[in-house]
């Protein structure tokens, strides 16, 4: 399966993008997992995406930028959530 076809195809599917931005962060594909990142940080709808686009933010802060500083304040939000 050719992923960018999926996203293509379905440019608003919150799960979707939530599974493919971990596996692109586990990946060290952090340019690429930003793009899903923002979308699921975007949302407002659903408080499940919501926080799982600041954990996400988060990683990347942390692992891409080396940055746990930075990345402190993007998980205290996502706590607030829970």
């Amino acid at each position: 399966v050719q992923y960018w076809k999926l996203t293509t195809l379905f440019p608003n599917n919150l799960l979707y993008a939530s599974n493919y931005a971990e596996a692109l962060i586990l990946n060290k594909q952090y340019e690429e997992a930003q793009r899903y990142v923002d979308l699921l940080d975007r949302n407002t709808t659903h408080p499940y995406f919501k926080l799982t686009g600041l954990i996400f933010k988060g990683m990347l802060k942390e692992y891409q930028s080396k940055n746990l500083e930075a990345a402190f304040p993007h998980y205290q939000q996502a706590e607030k959530l829970v």
